[in-house]
């Protein structure tokens, strides 16, 4: 689990950012801003159990700090048209969805929050 949490801090440095215009990146970069804002702590010393975060952007998605890094890679993506960014942008999504599945699993009494908040980071998706 460990390689899959490098691998998502990692792989947005691997983007071609040449001609990108930041403003497309920014909707995403403020809505992961706002999903720290509403944790308690942002730097456990490895995957654990922090307890459930229902306020802020929580109220809606389960991960909106993921949803809001790859809307601001989705926005880099289309400022900065090539095919390695969209190939990169596919990875990330996948090992983000990886890392969620694995996340939740360690999660106690998870079921409520998922009954309540039913869309992981994607309304109406996922």
């Amino acid at each position: 689990m460990s390689l899959i949490a490098w691998l998502c801090a990692l792989l947005p440095l691997a983007f071609m950012v040449d001609g990108a215009n930041v403003l497309y990146s920014l909707p995403g970069l403020l809505l992961a801003l706002w999903s720290l804002t509403a944790l308690d702590s942002i730097l456990p010393s490895r995957l654990e159990d922090r307890g459930i975060v229902e306020r802020g952007p929580y109220r809606f998605v389960r991960h909106p700090m993921y949803l809001g890094e790859i809307l601001s890679l989705l926005g880099l993506c289309i400022s900065a048209n090539n095919t390695w960014n969209w190939f990169a942008l596919l990875l990330f999504v996948r090992l983000v969805m990886v890392r969620i599945s694995a996340e939740e699993r360690v999660l106690a009494s998870y079921e409520w929050y998922r009954k309540s908040v039913r869309w992981r980071f994607i309304p109406g998706v996922w």
